[in-house]
């Protein structure tokens, strides 16, 4: 998947490798501890998420920055809270949150702190996989497989609020 960053396209290979390819060249990021399965992309930060059930959060640096001829990424976070693939994550619009979803039946969200780095805000468990997840304004929107519910999770200051629409 390749989503396109300001200054060229990130492309996630199943060899463990994040390219970013701009006119200037191809830089790599070969540091990922299993295949990826999704990228989200906030200003300069990347969202991995990976077969083994991590999701890595990533800068995109360059000196003179976004004029940059040379680029390089910085590993910032790594997040170890599903049991089993993380097969997407989102970064909220503001991004102050971004959210996980997982094979093991499960979405958690993230919380940027005071020093810029992330915490888990909370944790959402459904009968089936979540398939599904993007934010709508400031409330992320989940589907789950033997689910006819659209669930919303809105990130508070310590918790989760939760809240489901029927689409039956």
């Amino acid at each position: 998947w390749a989503p396109r960053a300001e200054r060229g396209v990130l492309v996630a290979t199943a060899d463990r490798t994040l390219r970013l390819v701009t006119p200037q060249g191809v830089v790599e990021y070969k540091d990922l501890s299993s295949p990826p399965l999704a990228l989200d992309v906030f200003e300069r930060q990347v969202l991995v998420t990976t077969m083994g059930g991590e999701a890595q959060l990533l800068q995109l640096c360059g000196s003179g920055y976004p004029d940059a001829e040379q680029f390089t990424f910085q590993h910032l976070q790594s997040f170890k809270d599903h049991q089993k693939q993380v097969t997407s994550g989102r970064f909220a619009e503001d991004g102050e949150h971004f959210a996980t979803i997982s094979r093991d039946h499960s979405a958690k969200v993230y919380r940027r702190d005071r020093t810029g780095s992330f915490a888990l805000l909370g944790a959402w468990t459904m009968a089936g996989e979540v398939t599904a997840c993007c934010w709508l304004g400031d409330s992320l929107l989940l589907c789950a497989r033997d689910d006819h519910e659209l669930h919303y999770l809105t990130p508070g200051e310590t918790e989760l609020k939760v809240s489901a629409v029927s689409t039956s």
